[in-house]
């Protein structure tokens, strides 16, 4: 039982500190309230509601996408939001081999709390 017990506490995160990151109306992350907070600043890239972070539909697709955000996560990380670039970008996927929606640097994905895959 000592290993089930470790997956039942994985698996009790408190969501109430996070706002649902949206793209295209589908649901890819989480993002921390005061990150939120701050994207409301970008307006062009985000619109911040009391419940979620969504991507602009103006960026309907993957380059437009991929290029706004990267330009919004180099200010994050000269700001000190975001310690450093790692120039090593991650596809932003809805589900597991679904098409990427987008591309953002490694360092960022776990601010915006996106779903990590890798195989080993």
């Amino acid at each position: 039982m000592g290993y089930l017990r470790h997956l039942h506490a994985c698996n009790r995160h408190d969501l109430s500190g996070f706002r649902r990151f949206m793209i295209g109306g589908e649901p890819v992350g989480w993002i921390r309230h005061a990150l939120a907070r701050r994207l409301a600043d970008e307006r062009g890239v985000f619109a911040v509601h009391d419940d979620a972070v969504l991507l602009s539909p103006a960026l309907s697709d993957y380059d437009a996408r991929t290029e706004a955000v990267a330009g919004v996560i180099a200010k994050l990380v000269v700001e000190g939001v975001i310690a450093r670039h790692r120039s090593e970008n991650y596809a932003v996927v809805r589900r597991w081999l679904a098409p990427p929606l987008l591309e953002i640097d490694r360092a960022a994905v776990a601010y915006f709390g996106i779903k990590t895959f890798g195989l080993h």
